[in-house]
């Protein structure tokens, strides 16, 4: 069982780290340093006083916090207006990205529906996994049914062909197949969102 989970998670793991991280900190060398707060200062909010949330330190390198990222090729801070807005009049920040916790709960406990995904917006795997969840479901009702309906139309005593067997056969191994492909996903999404390795639809880390 285990080793055949273990293609589908790799194959789920490398899905999930296909989607483009705008947000990502550049890794190129320095090429300025700050002397002031305000050299750190996003272009936008370029002479106000931002020092609550960006930070000259004693060796001229800038730290931003909450509302903004730092780029570390220009060392300066820069706006996410997707993940988080800053308010220039009560120069408040309002963290509007999606909480990694209730991630990890919802891909817990409700993983059958997508639920996890739903929630931060990547459709493109939230609808698949509902789907297959739905499936996973339905399919003992579909077995009960398929069942009631042979039995009710053959006689067993006097009828013995192959529908039953191939019938059987088919859901036999649908449902394994779905049950291999839940497995793999449960435990995949488990280890990204446990790792806070998956971005929401807007493109933004977790918080």
């Amino acid at each position: 069982m285990a080793t055949s989970l273990l293609p589908l998670i790799i194959i789920l793991l490398l899905l999930s780290f296909t989607r483009p991280q705008h947000y990502k900190e550049e890794e190129k060398p320095l090429i300025n340093y700050c002397i002031q707060d305000k050299d750190c200062n996003p272009e936008i909010f370029n002479n106000q006083n931002l020092s609550q949330y960006v930070q000259c330190s004693h060796e001229g390198l800038c730290h931003c916090s909450s509302c903004f990222i730092l780029n570390t090729t220009r060392n300066q801070c820069y706006t996410l207006p997707d993940c988080t807005l800053y308010d220039n009049v009560t120069r408040t920040c309002y963290d509007i990205r999606k909480r990694q916790t209730i991630a990890i709960i919802y891909a817990a406990a409700l993983a059958i529906g997508g639920a996890a995904n739903f929630y931060i917006e990547r459709w493109e795997l939230a609808i698949p996994q509902a789907i297959i969840g739905i499936l996973f479901t339905l399919m003992p009702l579909v077995a009960y049914c398929l069942k009631s309906g042979l039995d009710y139309e053959f006689d067993p005593y006097e009828y013995e062909g192959p529908v039953i067997k191939v019938s059987w056969s088919v859901l036999g191994v649908a449902w394994s197949l779905i049950t291999l492909i839940m497995g793999a996903w449960y435990i995949t999404d488990l280890v990204i969102f446990s790792l806070n390795k998956r971005i929401d639809g807007r493109g933004c880390p977790l918080r």
